[in-house]
């Protein structure tokens, strides 16, 4: 390995950064300055290789505690490897509640909002502000 770009995980955020945005130039305008702001600047920050370490351990040589890792997740991510490929990682949560978190990781939910993106990809989609006119609230 030369550098971190060079490993799955960056290859992988890299392209997830990508998509993210891609998928907010869909979003109506008046998003701009709010919600694409925050999904961008969290897509550069979080991304690896972004000036952060990473702690990485063998599976089978993790034996420590669970809260000696968590403890550890606080600085920097740590990755757990199985026959040196990345196979789970404990990583720090920011900006972050118990409902957003099962939410993101919920598949059904994920499904869901899959089916909604294609219905709009499909049928189309009205702006935020159309959605204020038509409900009668202000702006």
């Amino acid at each position: 390995m030369n550098s971190v770009e060079d490993l799955d995980v960056f290859k992988l955020a890299h392209e997830l950064a990508l998509k993210i945005y891609s998928v907010t130039k869909k979003f109506p305008r008046e998003e701009t300055y709010s919600l694409i702001d925050q999904m961008r600047r969290a897509a550069i920050k979080e991304r690896p290789g972004n000036n952060k370490a990473m702690t990485k351990i063998e599976f089978k040589n993790a034996s420590g505690p669970l809260s000696e890792y968590a403890t550890k997740a606080r600085r920097d991510p740590v990755v757990v490897y199985k026959a040196g490929k990345p196979f789970a990682a404990v990583i720090p949560l920011r900006n972050t509640d118990e409902e957003i978190l099962a939410l993101s990781t919920n598949r059904k939910f994920l499904k869901i909002i899959e089916r909604s993106r294609n219905r709009v990809k499909k049928e189309g989609a009205i702006s935020a502000s159309e959605l204020r006119r038509r409900l009668g609230l202000g702006k």
